[in-house]
């Protein structure tokens, strides 16, 4: 208890290359018969390109590039302006007590919830 020390290190420290692909081509070929992968890095590639994963995967871009799904939830895109807008002081406060968590709409609700629980996390990790 008091000779033993412990480093804990952020999770971005363990990012050596963040830029690189975490899922490898050994790993895609492994699971390719488990799941369709449709990402960006695979769109020019042979094996990929052509396929219905990545037809679909360029449509959901398509539609994420107009927030389609966000707008299809009650009042999510609003909760997400005003979330944008609070100060950083009082931002854990501010969106957990906002009125969206009171919505009787179920998937409103869950994804308020889904939300501000990634808004903390990252308000956490701003202020480390």
């Amino acid at each position: 208890k008091e000779s033993k020390k412990f480093i804990l290190n952020s999770a971005l420290s363990c990012l050596s290359t963040p830029h690189k692909p975490k899922i490898q081509k050994v790993n895609r070929k492994a699971i390719a018969d488990l799941c369709s992968l449709g990402v960006d890095f695979l769109e020019n590639d042979e094996n990929y390109k052509n396929t219905d994963a990545m037809k679909e995967y360029k449509e959901n871009c398509k539609m994420q590039e107009k927030n389609e799904s966000l707008s299809k939830i009650n009042n999510i895109l609003n909760f997400l302006d005003d979330a944008l807008n609070y100060d950083f002081a009082e931002f854990p406060y501010k969106i957990w007590s906002h009125l969206i968590h009171k919505s009787i709409d179920i998937d409103t609700k869950y994804l308020a919830n889904i939300i501000s629980y990634t808004l903390t996390d990252f308000h956490c990790n701003c202020k480390q």
